[in-house]
């Protein structure tokens, strides 16, 4: 029964994952310089703290603080590539199950379930990164980040 109740869990995560296009696309943080910038957005999930751009523009972060923000987002982004590539990976594998002349419910369940792995490990990384800036911020810049937050409302899905 537990098994199954994982089975239906990992089912429903993929099939949330793969209708809100989470993955490649979307952003947890949006870049600070001009050289991460030409790399391109570090992938994963929405995340639960949303430290896009535009919040921490507002912030007055110090160079240094930008500096090691770059380094933890150069980080997450390194650390989640090969996850990214798995979840691609299986997502394709689901899709060609859906489009084979005979459909194997097997199939799609293992990679449902690598879904679900992935999707879980790309939010733990983002979160941890967020963890980490959050952690770098003064006290001010905290209480500018929670209004901020409120101001703005919830980070996009």
């Amino acid at each position: 029964m537990r098994q199954r109740k994982q089975l239906v869990f990992a089912i429903t995560l993929a099939g949330t994952a793969l209708l809100l296009g989470l993955g490649a696309g979307s952003a947890p943080f949006a870049v600070l310089s001009a050289a991460t910038a030409q790399q391109g957005p570090p992938p994963g999930p929405g995340g639960p703290g949303g430290l896009g751009q535009r919040l921490l523009d507002q912030l007055s972060l110090t160079n240094d603080q930008q500096t090691q923000i770059s380094a933890l987002l150069d980080t997450q982004r390194t650390d989640s590539e090969p996850i990214h590539a798995e979840l691609i990976q299986a997502r394709d594998a689901i899709r060609a199950a859906v489009e084979a002349s005979t459909y194997d419910d097997g199939a799609v369940e293992a990679q449902a379930v690598i879904v679900g792995q992935a999707t879980t490990e790309l939010t733990v990384l983002q979160a941890r990164t967020e963890a980490a800036i959050y952690k770098l911020l003064t006290a001010e810049q905290r209480a500018k980040l929670a209004e901020l937050r409120r101001q703005f409302g919830p980070p996009p899905r």
